[in-house]
């Protein structure tokens, strides 16, 4: 067996059988999550409506990031791959997911600023009534620039097969720059910011 055939199994059985714990993990601590925040002593508590909100946009990481990405790369099952409607609408919930949760937790350090602050007014803003609020406006405005995806992303038909992603051309370079910067780039910046000033 030559060294790139071996590469290549072991590529293709780490994508197979990897998965399965961080899937497992990842559901059951979601789940914990969920019961935990939900609690009469946390529920209350305004941080807790962001943490809630973020575990539950994690399930649509697992499903449609996890989940899917090992069917094809550890078993070659690409249903988004072959199926146009599968695939703008796995990449829409999938990133508009992964978005989603940074941004909660981002608004739960937000939240962790504003009542660890000295100043009575900027602590009045950490309150429960706000933080539905606030939580719903962020589902909204995630999934709304993210919406572009279900009309521009398309099946490409590349040497190695078929392949779900943004159109070729202008699009693409647009929406790789701004998957960078709402997700990969700014959250982790503001993350540390707000680390450092509470």
């Amino acid at each position: 067996m030559s060294a790139a055939s071996l590469i290549n199994t072991i590529s293709a059985q780490f994508s197979r059988y990897a998965p399965l714990p961080i899937f497992i993990f990842g559901f059951i601590g979601n789940i914990f999550n969920i019961l935990i925040f939900t609690r009469p002593n946390l529920i209350k508590n305004p941080c807790s409506t962001y943490f809630i909100c973020a575990s539950f946009a994690n399930f649509g990481d697992l499903f449609f990031g996890l989940v899917l990405r090992s069917l094809s790369d550890g078993f070659g099952i690409d249903p988004a791959s072959y199926n146009m409607i599968l695939c703008r609408f796995r990449y829409f919930i999938l990133h508009s997911s992964m978005v989603l949760s940074s941004w909660f937790t981002i608004l739960a350090g937000i939240d962790r600023f504003c009542i660890s602050s000295r100043d009575v007014h900027r602590r009045q803003l950490s309150n429960l009534r706000y933080s539905r609020y606030i939580s719903a406006i962020t589902t909204v405005v995630g999934l709304a620039i993210y919406s572009h995806v279900l009309a521009l992303f398309t099946i490409q038909q590349l040497k190695t097969g078929p392949y779900c992603y943004a159109l070729v051309g202008p699009y693409r370079v647009f929406y790789d720059f701004f998957y960078f910067a709402t997700f990969s780039f700014t959250p982790p910046i503001i993350m540390i910011i707000l680390g450092l000033a509470t």
